[in-house]
């Protein structure tokens, strides 16, 4: 019944419809819609025209409406990814090795600095990643919450989610925690990344590292 009635209230009345794209005033595709076609969704690729337009424009004639969407993505390399943006927040995660044998244990640091102008963010989350084939030692975790350093923690698999209450600016955050080599592999950490519960733009994400276990 749920699906009927958005059905019904995403109904769409066309008698006839003509819908132009133009890049820059340049005309790149053009579609008529009717009964026959009006359930139907049109994918126009604009790739071939990206590295000079600025302006997409949608222009149409006739009776009816139609439902359009712009979609873009782009890939930017890690070297110059936020070089122009001034740092509110700092994240770093350095290991005392990179390559190891299985069953041994790299020892991570992560330094965490608010630089922003707010007197205090009151919780932020650190999203923290082990390659495949590690885990993360609890027992870390639990000592830094016993001694009030951390609020609280989640480990998920290769994934743990620590809390971190009332963050003054200029005063850094530096935790250590241990990853547990369980098999010989090549990973690579990444997705590592910190931000403010309250406000998610604030959000800084760290290079991928490469670790390999022998």
């Amino acid at each position: 019944m749920a699906f009927q009635a958005l059905a019904g209230i995403g109904e769409i009345n066309i008698e006839e419809l003509d819908v132009t794209v133009e890049a820059d005033g340049v005309e790149i595709s053009s579609i008529t819609f009717t009964e026959d076609n009006k359930d139907l969704t049109y994918l126009i690729d604009l790739r071939p025209h990206l590295a000079k337009t600025t302006t997409v424009t949608l222009t149409s004639s006739g009776e009816g409406s139609v439902l359009y969407q712009v979609y873009s993505s782009q890939y930017i390399p890690w070297n110059i990814s936020g070089t122009n943006e001034p740092a509110e927040m700092t994240l770093d995660v350095t290991y005392s090795t990179t390559n190891i044998s299985v069953n041994d244990m790299i020892t991570a640091t992560l330094t965490l600095e608010y630089l922003g102008s707010a007197a205090m963010l009151k919780m932020v989350l650190v999203d923290l990643r082990a390659p495949v084939g590690f885990s993360f030692v609890e027992d870390n975790f639990i000592s830094y919450i016993s001694v009030g350093k951390i609020s609280n923690y989640e480990i998920n698999d290769r994934e743990c989610m620590v809390y971190i209450e009332d963050i003054s600016p200029n005063r850094p955050i530096i935790l250590t925690y241990n990853l547990l080599a369980n098999k010989p592999i090549k990973g690579v950490v990444q997705g590592i990344h910190a931000y403010d519960m309250y406000n998610p733009d604030l959000d800084v994400e760290i290079d991928p590292v490469t670790i390999t276990v022998n």
